[in-house]
């Protein structure tokens, strides 16, 4: 399909011979022709997409440091993460599924002993036999790590959404999860400890880890300004002041929408009176 001329009044299809800059039959600049109402609309659509992406990040930023409150909480994310990477316990062991000399279990030393894991027969002695209960309680590790993790990523996340009014009742949740993850890996390490030393007296032994109080008490302490902030009324999000058109965004949007107009068609439709 062959172009066009911009000028409506001419219509003239352009041929592969029409190379000038001009038209050949009305003369007008093809290039520049309507040149100023193109870069309005450009410029309009820039305001336009300006209004709409300033409030998602005023949105985030009170989120993330909209008072003292918020700003302590952003800290506090990072303590669990980095807790992780403390000894969660530290096992020493010795069994036909797990061998390890004071191996510290934290996230780096969960890939360590999981990469000379047994799940064969870690499963087999699940079902049943005289290392029933000890598999039983390493399975209670685990579940209690993947209920960290969750809890962990949870509160993370949820933070970027703190400014919806809907979600901001469900900002202890995850911390919650976390904690009860940490007590799950808790009842696991003495469950553990308690049913190998009866079986193996000397050859198996497990002890809790800093990290696991670290972690303990940073989720308890996210769990908590998290309630703060809800009891306080959630975030006040402090919006800028934005125009598209020489007028107030909120308004112009508002009317767009509802009349399904384009940025042009309301300047038409609702021109500036000048004073």
């Amino acid at each position: 399909m062959s172009a066009i001329c911009p000028n409506p009044a001419c219509g003239y299809h352009l041929k592969l011979t029409d190379w000038r800059a001009n038209c050949p039959k009305c003369g007008v600049n093809i290039l520049y022709y309507n040149m100023e109402e193109r870069l309005q609309g450009d410029a309009d659509n820039a305001e336009v997409e300006h209004a709409r992406f300033q409030k998602h990040f005023d949105r985030l930023k009170a989120a993330l440091v909209g008072s003292k409150l918020l700003i302590t909480r952003l800290v506090l994310l990072f303590l669990p993460i980095g807790a992780l990477f403390l000894p969660l316990a530290k096992v020493t062991a010795n069994l036909p599924f797990f061998t390890r000399e004071n191996a510290d279990v934290s996230i780096l030393g969960v890939v360590n002993l999981f990469s000379s894991f047994d799940f064969g027969s870690w499963l087999e002695n699940i079902g049943g036999g005289i290392l029933q209960k000890p598999s039983l309680a390493l399975l209670l590790c685990l579940c209690g790590l993947i209920l960290v993790a969750v809890g962990i990523i949870g509160a993370i996340v949820i933070v970027f959404f703190t400014a919806s009014l809907k979600l901001q009742k469900q900002l202890p949740i995850f911390p919650a999860i976390g904690i009860g993850g940490v007590l799950l890996w808790l009842l696991g390490i003495l469950f553990f400890n308690k049913e190998v030393s009866r079986l193996f007296v000397g050859n198996v032994t497990a002890h809790l880890g800093i990290g696991l109080a670290l972690l303990a008490v940073s989720l308890a302490a996210i769990a908590i300004v998290n309630y703060l902030i809800t009891k306080r009324g959630g975030v006040e999000v402090k919006y800028k002041e934005c125009e598209i058109a020489g007028r107030p965004a909120d308004e112009v949007l508002a009317v767009m929408e509802a009349e399904n107009l384009t940025v042009k068609q309301y300047r038409e439709k609702y021109p500036v009176q000048e004073a």
